[in-house]
């Protein structure tokens, strides 16, 4: 199985992407954060200065990134990859296969929402 990428290759890009998918959820919410702060400002004169602007900031990252569509492709091949050159059933028979290799919960989601559950027993 030459043609197959390590399991320790898979799990450095999966624990990347959720990584990934983690920090943009935090931008989404330090930008709402930012909005907020601006709202509790109750002074007139800055919140008319600020609030639009904030607040369109906060709309195009949340619009943007709020659902992970952008990453389920990248998601999407590596478990094809997997499964198809290793000559796998699944992805759970994959993992199997190669015992110690865990990945995270954002990782198991980002694999259910591209089509591809990972068992609990997999994930730590």
């Amino acid at each position: 199985m030459s043609n197959l990428i390590a399991a320790a290759d898979y799990k450095i890009l999966a624990d990347y992407y959720s990584a990934a998918r983690e920090r943009v959820l935090l931008v989404n919410g330090d930008l709402f954060d930012a909005v907020y702060h601006v709202v509790l400002l109750n002074e007139l004169q800055p919140e008319v200065d600020l609030l639009n602007t904030y607040w369109d900031s906060y709309l195009l990252s949340a619009n943007s990134f709020e659902t992970p569509n952008s990453l389920l492709g990248a998601v999407r091949a590596l478990n094809a990859h997997v499964i198809v050159r290793g000559s796998y059933d699944d992805i759970n028979e994959y993992f199997a296969a190669n015992p110690g290799l865990e990945v995270d919960a954002t990782w198991q989601s980002l694999s259910e929402d591209a089509g591809y559950d990972i068992s609990d027993t997999y994930v730590v």
